[in-house]
């Protein structure tokens, strides 16, 4: 686990959140739109990139994109959970 789990923050809006209801416990999802523009936002495109690489491995026939496009919406899936110490962490899925 991370050290700062906690810290990190979902980036872009959030449009949707649904929860899905188990026996023993939940588990809540949220959806989340990073708008055009986003290469102004010089953390995103650090994040954004590192995550490109995992995309390009595991999915297939997924390719990467120009980053200085403005034109591009990006939406991401997060899980949010609870840390062993009761902190709502998110987890980029």
């Amino acid at each position: 686990k991370l050290k700062n789990e906690n810290e990190y923050l979902p980036f872009g809006e959030q449009i949707l959140t649904y929860e899905l209801k188990g026996e023993k416990k939940s588990l809540s999802y949220s959806i989340n739109r990073v708008n055009q523009n986003f290469c102004d936002n010089k953390k995103f495109v650090e994040w954004y990139s590192r995550l490109e690489i995992f995309l390009v491995f595991f999915i297939d026939a997924a390719s990467t994109i120009d980053k200085d496009d403005p034109n591009w919406v990006i939406y991401l899936l997060y899980q949010q959970y609870q840390n062993d110490n009761g902190q709502i962490c998110y987890a980029p899925i």
